[in-house]
C-alpha cells in the first residue's frame, strides 16, 4: 500500500536526478500506443535500444512498469500511476501539434475525438475500431483520440479542434449538440478470488476500497452511493486511471463500484465478480457531442450508431 501512496515520490526522484527526459518519453510512447514495435517507429529508434531504455527506467525506479499480456504488454497497476503522471508531462506538446495540424485532416472521413480522461480507455478503443470499419467503406480515414478533461475538451471542439467529445457530463451550451446518451449499470466488485462470506453487503460498511480519484464523475456518484448506504469508505487505493482501479480489484486490493461494461472481459474470466442484484445501484452515462451549427459528418455519424448500440 505504501508503495502506491509514494508513487509520485519514485518519479520526482528520477526526474531530479536525470539529465533528461528520454527515458521517461519512451515510456509514455510506449504505455501510449500498447506496444514497444509502434513506440519504437514513431520515437524512431530500434525496438532493441527502446527495450533496454525501458528496463534501465525500470530499474531507477525500482518498480515493475510492464507486464506480459499474450505476446503484447499491458502495464502494472504501478506502471497506470507512473503512465498518469507522464501524461501530464507530455501531453502538452501533443495538445499543441493537434490546434497546429488538425486542420489539415477536416474531412469526411476524418475523425477528431476528444474523450474525457474518466473515460475507461479500453471500451473507447473497441468502440473506434467498429467505428473505424465503416469509415473505411468510404476510403482511408484519418482518426485522432485526445484525452484531457472535459471542460478542455468542450473548448477544443468549439475551436474546430476537435469534431466530437466523449465524457462522463453533458455540455448545455447553446452551440452544443448532444447526439447520443449511453447509459451504463454500475456494480460493486471485487478479485474473483475474494470467498463469498455472508451477507456480503454488510462486510462492504469495513471493506477496503479501490476507488477513481475526487473529480471526476463516476467518483462523485460513489460518493452519493456511499452516503445513500451510510458507508464511510476506508480508501486504500486511488487513481484517475480507471484501468488501475480494475486493476487493483483483480489484484485483490479491495472493493470497488464500477461500470459493467468496462469490466466485461474480467467478468467472464472470473477475475471479478458483482455483489448483490443487478440493478441495484444505478447507471453511469457516457454523453457523444458535437458542435451545434455544424452538420454532423459521416465519420461523426458513424461513430454516434456504434457508440449507441454498443
Amino acid at each position: 500500500m505504501d508503495f502506491y501512496k509514494n508513487i509520485y515520490y519514485y518519479v520526482n526522484v528520477y526526474i531530479k536526478y536525470m539529465y533528461n527526459f528520454n527515458h521517461l518519453y519512451y515510456f509514455y510512447e510506449t504505455a501510449r500506443m500498447g506496444s514497444v514495435t509502434g513506440a519504437a517507429k514513431s520515437i524512431g529508434i530500434q525496438q532493441p535500444s527502446l527495450t533496454i531504455q525501458l528496463r534501465r527506467l525500470e530499474n531507477e525506479l525500482k518498480i515493475p512498469l510492464f507486464r506480459k499480456v499474450g505476446r503484447g504488454i499491458a502495464l502494472t497497476a504501478m506502471g497506470e500511476s507512473v503512465f498518469s503522471i507522464c501524461r501530464r508531462i507530455f501531453e502538452p506538446a501533443h495538445e499543441l501539434k493537434l490546434v497546429t495540424e488538425t486542420q489539415d485532416h477536416a474531412k469526411p472521413t476524418s475523425l477528431r475525438l476528444g474523450v474525457s480522461s474518466d473515460v475507461e480507455r479500453p471500451f473507447m478503443v473497441d468502440l473506434l475500431g467498429d467505428a473505424s470499419r465503416s469509415l473505411m467503406e468510404q476510403g482511408q480515414p484519418y482518426m485522432l483520440l485526445k484525452s484531457d478533461t472535459h471542460d478542455v475538451l468542450i473548448q477544443l471542439m468549439k475551436e474546430g479542434v476537435l469534431d466530437a467529445v466523449v465524457s462522463t457530463r453533458a455540455d448545455y451550451s447553446p452551440n452544443v449538440d448532444l447526439l447520443g446518451k449511453r447509459e451504463m449499470e454500475v456494480g460493486v466488485v471485487t478479485s474473483g478470488n475474494q470467498k463469498k462470506v455472508g451477507d456480503e453487503e454488510l462486510l462492504l460498511k469495513q471493506a477496503i476500497w479501490a476507488l477513481p480519484t475526487e473529480g471526476s464523475r463516476l467518483r462523485e456518484e460513489v460518493n452519493s452511493y456511499f452516503e445513500r448506504k451510510k458507508i464511510t469508505p476506508i480508501i486504500g487505493f486511488e487513481s484517475d486511471v480507471l484501468a488501475s482501479v480494475i486493476r487493483a480489484v483483480v489484484d485483490g486490493f479491495g472493493y470497488s463500484v464500477l461500470p459493467l461494461q468496462y469490466i466485461q472481459t474480467e467478468m467472464k474470466r472470473g477475475t471479478i465478480r458483482v455483489i448483490g442484484k443487478k440493478g441495484s445501484t444505478w447507471k453511469h452515462c457516457l454523453w457523444l457531442m458535437s458542435l451545434r451549427p455544424k452538420r454532423s459528418s459521416f465519420a461523426v455519424a458513424a461513430l454516434n450508431q456504434v457508440f449507441l448500440r454498443a
